[in-house]
């Protein structure tokens, strides 16, 4: 029967631990600071000029690794964006196939801001 005493205590208790749990908010530190927005200007999306630049993208043929068409769209990716402002970063690297080929891989990066 002295456990009976306690098991009527423990959903009581339970809620209530809830309902702190729930409500808890923490205390200001140094890492809560108010969020400042930033507007950025932002061209508007042109489905004409974003076309454009897919159809000269496919113009080039296959982009298969190691060919003329692959450098060539490298090429004009890299310069697109430094026209469009962006700091660009080219990665190459070698990397080897299944039939252990050596392909001249690019990775092109435009960065902004």
């Amino acid at each position: 029967m002295r456990n009976s005493k306690y098991i009527s205590v423990i959903p009581a208790v339970a809620i209530g631990l809830l309902f702190f749990a729930c409500n808890f908010k923490p205390k200001s530190s140094e890492h809560d600071q108010s969020v400042k927005t930033v507007k950025i200007d932002t061209p508007v999306f042109n489905g004409d000029s974003a076309y454009h630049y897919v159809e000269k993208q496919v113009a080039f043929g296959p982009r298969v690794p190691n060919t003329a068409e692959h450098a060539a769209c490298a090429d004009y990716l890299r310069d697109a964006l430094k026209r469009f402002g962006a700091d660009v970063i080219v990665q190459e690297a070698d990397v080897t196939a299944f039939d252990n080929t050596v392909l001249k891989a690019k990775n092109i990066i435009g960065r902004f801001n």
